[in-house]
């Protein structure tokens, strides 16, 4: 297995985290922020899928559940979402999994011996009403999460 550092500008990959739209939720049900990554190379439908049972298998409580939502004809309307062309992709409701491509991807270890995991979300495009081309929504942003914080922090690009 190689290192996710082998590369000197990182990695790219979808990376799946756990969020929240209230401050501490995460932290009173015991998630962590990061859950994993999965490989560029997988499809916006893919990604879902497996959204969709990691869903299943980590936020359910009983076995009942658990075999409930894995074994589901149908999701409920809204569960899976998706916002603007490669943007992210989002399954549950509140906590949601996560999942966005990103570029950038190492991981960092600071001097007091933590890692941090260090990331680029590339820029992200819509087509506004009238619009015949797609433009810029949502510049590059460069992220941080730092261990023990729930949330990815904005950080300055240093990758040279």
């Amino acid at each position: 297995m190689s290192s996710v550092n082998g590369r000197r500008r990182g990695r790219s990959a979808w990376l799946v985290l756990w969020e929240s739209s209230h401050e501490d939720y995460l932290d009173k049900l015991g998630l962590p922020c990061f859950v994993c990554t999965l490989s560029p190379r997988l499809g916006d439908g893919s990604v879902t899928a497996i959204l969709g049972v990691l869903w299943a298998m980590l936020r359910p409580r009983s076995l009942e559940e658990k075999i409930g939502w894995g074994c589901a004809q149908q999701w409920p309307k809204g569960f899976f979402q998706q916002y603007r062309y490669a943007g992210p992709i989002l399954v549950g409701d509140d906590p949601f999994l996560c999942a966005r491509k990103v570029s950038g991807l190492r991981v960092q270890t600071t001097k007091s011996g933590e890692e941090e995991l260090r990331f680029v979300i590339p820029a992200e495009y819509a087509m506004r009403p009238g619009d015949k081309d797609f433009s810029l929504a949502i510049p590059a942003r460069p992220m941080v999460l730092r261990q023990g914080e729930r949330h990815p922090q904005p950080y300055p690009d240093d990758r040279s």
